[in-house]
């Protein structure tokens, strides 16, 4: 796939490499998002395919997008007893 371009330092230059990312690995781009201190944020749903949290998570640590925060989407239950 390699669409993706490295050395990202500008905020603007992040978020047109997270859209890039999104586009490439066929997901919303609502699931990538970056904080004000330019952590990229990723927080795909539950039911997404394991080949794509693949492709996202390469492509995050190819392009050294700096601070990764992967927010899982586990859904507590509480169980009768």
């Amino acid at each position: 796939m390699a669409i993706f371009a490295s050395g990202c330092t500008q905020p603007t230059d992040k978020m047109v490499l997270l859209k890039s990312i999104a586009d490439g690995c066929h997901i919303s781009r609502e699931y990538l998002k970056l904080d004000s201190s330019g952590a990229v944020h990723f927080q795909p749903p539950a039911d997404i395919p394991y080949k794509t949290v693949d492709c996202v998570t390469k492509e995050l640590q190819r392009n050294h997008v700096g601070s990764i925060a992967f927010i899982g989407s586990e859904q507590y239950r509480s169980d009768p007893k």
